[in-house]
């Protein structure tokens, strides 16, 4: 499994997953690490391996994807120059609004 993760501090993860829904409305939530490992060791799941890497998200692209309407592309904007330096530093925020948050993988099997 890979997917972009959640973050462990709260204050960051709140700042990502606001800007997460606000980009795409159909989201639910990216869980961080130790969430992921909970959640597959709960369904059966051994981990045999994981890695994170950076990933960024370039702002422009990152939006267009999604087809994100101006008044929410321009919401995003708003929350990530409000955010507090530690959030700002942890997701790497660009001035374009650009970011670089984590992506995780996670090969697990079942019943191992």
């Amino acid at each position: 499994m890979i997917d972009i993760l959640g973050h462990e501090e709260s204050l960051v993860d709140t700042h990502l997953q606001a800007m997460e829904i606000l980009r795409d409305r159909s989201h639910v939530r990216n869980h961080s690490a130790s969430q992921w490992r909970a959640l597959l060791a709960e369904a059966g799941f051994t981990v045999h391996e994981q890695a994170q890497w950076p990933v960024r998200l370039a702002f422009a692209d990152w939006v267009a994807r999604m087809r994100t309407p101006a008044l929410q592309t321009e919401a995003i904007r708003a929350l990530q120059q409000g955010a507090p330096q530690e959030v700002q530093q942890a997701l790497a925020i660009e001035a374009d609004g650009s970011c670089t948050p984590r992506t995780g993988l996670f090969w697990a099997q079942k019943g191992h």
